[in-house]
């Protein structure tokens, strides 16, 4: 299991580091002249969906290194009890 976990987060972190690539790439496209306005500008805003998506999933995939703190819940008991959860039909 641990071997799995430690896949993911690397597939994550390479996830996001090709990100970071094209987001190199894409600056230099623009910095260059390359790409007309237009154009330069559309890409900007499919790489800020894509970045945007890609954020989402790696919240979601590893919520405890890329997720809020919102988004984490932690359930305790006290020391002296257990936690005790029951479901009853109305």
């Amino acid at each position: 299991m641990a071997n799995y976990v430690r896949s993911k987060e690397l597939a994550i972190d390479l996830k996001l580091s090709d990100l970071e690539d094209k987001r190199k790439e894409l600056e230099l496209k623009i910095e260059s002249g390359d790409l007309d306005p237009k154009a330069a500008q559309s890409m900007v805003n499919l790489y800020k969906i894509i970045t945007a998506h890609n954020q989402w999933s790696a919240s979601k995939l590893s919520s405890k290194t890329y997720g809020k703190a919102a988004e984490t819940l932690q359930i305790k008991g006290d020391s002296n009890q257990p936690l005790s959860i029951s479901w009853s039909k109305p």
